[in-house]
């Protein structure tokens, strides 16, 4: 079942990465984008969420997936 929910607008900083999304493959990039961010002190809110866009059968050198953290507007 698909349940569509609506959330407020938010400022995200976003890491696109390829392959398949093991937990360590994810965890390293998620490490990477909070040093990316902490080097340019860019603040962060909230926990890190990973984002899948295929379906389980698409070759893993096709995959896109991107992990990402909501941060302070940059305004």
């Amino acid at each position: 079942m698909v349940k569509i929910q609506i959330h407020p607008e938010k400022t995200m900083a976003i890491l696109r990465f390829s392959g398949r999304s093991m937990e360590i493959r994810v965890q390293k990039n998620i490490q990477k984008l909070m040093t990316t961010l902490k080097n340019h002190m860019i603040e962060m809110k909230g926990e890190p969420v990973l984002m899948r866009y295929n379906s389980p059968f698409t070759p893993g050198f096709l995959r896109r997936n991107e992990v990402a953290i909501e941060i302070n507007d940059l305004k």
